[in-house]
């Protein structure tokens, strides 16, 4: 592998994950601790990110495409099956 692990400081930035499940939900956690702003678009997602959006910490807006979060996030990432 040529490069790809990458430090990027998304402290208060706009963060998209494509994705409502398991991989996704790892990845919103870790975006959080980071203290980045995550918006999750997925056609459905799991009960940790449900009550995250619940509890007001991230939007999530049902869809299948990174189009729905736009314009602007700092880093976009697809955490879905296919």
């Amino acid at each position: 592998m040529k490069h790809y692990p990458i430090f990027v400081d998304i402290r208060h930035r706009k963060c998209v994950v494509l994705g409502g499940g398991s991989v996704a939900t790892r990845k919103v956690k870790g975006l959080l601790t980071a203290s980045a702003k995550v918006t999750v678009v997925a056609q459905e997602a799991s009960a940790t990110l449900l009550a995250l959006a619940r509890s007001g910490k991230i939007p999530v807006i049902k869809g299948r495409s990174f189009e729905a979060a736009l314009p602007g996030p700092v880093l976009a990432i697809a955490a879905t099956k296919s």
